[in-house]
């Protein structure tokens, strides 16, 4: 992309300037997966899509068709509960998931101005130098 800034010819290591990260930023913004919040409704409403939810909601029409009350009833508050108990768990799962994601701030060593920091991943901006180390080894990948 000829939008990323290029390496310093001199000392490809140096790493970008402080005009170059901001321009960067404003052209490609945060370093973020965006994530669409998904309604409450649809979650609920999901929970009545799928293999076991269809065959429960036949039984319930086929019950209707055949005028056997009692059974839709019990058929249709089987799948109600199933609904409410599946939309309470996956809710719960998302909090927690959420709730977890928020606590990683993951961070890594990056070159900026030749200066070595350590940076939050969320504040990269594409054309930084990131310094990986593994072990014993070091990787350094200085190409365009």
């Amino acid at each position: 992309d000829p939008r990323i800034p290029a390496l310093n010819p001199e000392d490809p290591l140096f790493g970008l300037r402080s005009s170059q990260v901001t321009a960067s930023r404003e052209i490609f913004g945060t370093n973020e997966i965006y994530i669409p919040e998904t309604p409450l409704w649809k979650l609920f409403l999901n929970q009545f899509v799928g293999f076991l939810p269809l065959l429960i909601e036949l039984a319930a029409i086929v019950s209707a068709a055949v005028q056997d009350w009692p059974d839709f009833g019990i058929i249709c508050a089987m799948l109600l509960v199933n609904g409410c108990l599946g939309f309470h768990e996956e809710y719960k799962a998302k909090k927690s998931l959420d709730e977890l994601s928020e606590q990683l701030e993951s961070e890594i060593a990056t070159r900026r101005e030749g200066e070595t920091s350590n940076l939050n991943v969320k504040n990269l901006v594409p054309g930084d130098v990131v310094l990986l180390v593994g072990g014993t080894s070091e990787c350094r990948c200085c190409t365009e």
